[in-house]
């Protein structure tokens, strides 16, 4: 079983949770992202939604996933085993949404048809998984 993320990662949790609240525990943005979807799934537009979020959008997932550049070495935790099972999801998840939305901002024409499709899943499985702000706390304390 996959061991949570303990006291000896109190930088992580503390890093990741300050994150959250900044981020996700605004209903600006999960708003935001659930109007990304429903302009994907209906085929409208979804370049001018994109000033719509309080940072350009592929900046909100950086945290969360553990780049190389990352500080905290979060794909490296993952891969290890380190981290509650639903924390490593959301991770992963928000590299691919980072990964897909990377080159948003700079776009001057829409998506093409495949590319949207793409996301959409992607969004729709991340709005899924998205946890309160309790339950993603939740997931830094020791097992019992």
């Amino acid at each position: 079983m996959p061991s949570r993320t303990t006291p000896q990662n109190g930088l992580l949790a503390s890093h990741l949770t300050a994150a959250f609240r900044r981020t996700f525990a605004r209903q600006d943005v999960p708003k935001g992202l659930r109007s990304l979807l429903a302009a994907l799934r209906n085929g409208q537009p979804i370049l001018p939604l994109l000033g719509s979020f309080p940072a350009p959008l592929p900046s909100l997932f950086v945290p969360f996933h553990g780049g190389a550049v990352h500080p905290l070495n979060i794909r490296g935790m993952v891969a290890r085993n380190e981290l509650h099972p639903r924390l490593a999801a959301f991770c992963r998840a928000c590299g691919t949404l980072e990964l897909l939305t990377g080159k948003l901002p700079l776009r001057t024409i829409e998506l093409t048809d495949r590319e949207r499709v793409t996301l959409q899943k992607v969004l729709e499985h991340f709005l899924s998984i998205l946890p309160t702000e309790e339950v993603f706390r939740s997931w830094f304390l020791p097992e019992d």
